[in-house]
């Protein structure tokens, strides 16, 4: 899980933190993350802690176990998700996978996570 830091927020009495993967193993590619404006990857953060916060994306039970939310793929779209979202997967204390969500550009489209969907 390893990646640039790029904010850091407390909910619940916990520190959270986001990171935008270096490497996406699961498609094979490594990110140069210093050629991202710092200002795309401060808002993608920022709708990354939004979505945290809200409660359409994660459970309370998700929640209150994810202490890491590691984006993996900024602004897209695919067939599974026709809107523009960045890809993002949820991990606990322990590094284990809680939950994968897509985070909407539009916040009004958020969707649920799963613990199956990767694009």
């Amino acid at each position: 899980m390893s990646g640039q830091l790029l904010r850091q927020f407390a909910s619940s009495g916990q520190m959270r933190t986001i990171v935008l993967a270096e490497r996406v193993v699961e498609r094979g590619y490594m990110r140069v993350i210093s050629a991202i404006d710092a200002q795309v990857k401060a808002d993608t953060a920022a709708r990354v802690e939004a979505a945290f916060q809200g409660s359409a994306m994660l459970s309370d039970e998700a929640k209150a176990r994810i202490v890491t939310a590691q984006i993996v793929s900024m602004d897209h779209t695919s067939d599974a998700d026709p809107e523009p979202h960045s890809t993002v997967r949820f991990f606990d204390v322990r590094g284990t996978e809680v939950a994968t969500g897509h985070v909407p550009t539009d916040a009004s489209k958020q969707q649920a996570s799963s613990l199956d969907s990767f694009s």
